[in-house]
């Protein structure tokens, strides 16, 4: 049940994600038939900066709702620690 859950909530992500670009390529090809130059290079600033949004939001609810990762290896072997 769990699995089901996490496959839906995945392809979700997925689907919005091609949407998002799919939508955000429209407007990139717009721009270009338009021969809007400004706005063309707006756009490659405004494009990454949603998609960086968009990904903190999505990481700052999964630390919400986990809390913080951990890791469960250690970057120097358990013998050269100083314990």
């Amino acid at each position: 049940m769990l699995r089901q859950l996490a496959t839906d909530r995945s392809l979700h992500v997925v689907l919005i994600l091609i949407a998002l670009a799919a939508l955000g390529e429209a407007g990139h090809f717009l721009l270009d038939q338009l021969n809007a130059d400004v706005a063309h290079h707006f756009f490659h600033v405004l494009f990454p900066l949603v998609a960086f949004g968009i990904f903190g939001a999505l990481v700052a609810r999964d630390v919400r709702r986990h809390g913080w990762p951990t890791f469960s290896w250690q970057l120097r072997p358990p013998e050269q620690r100083g314990n």
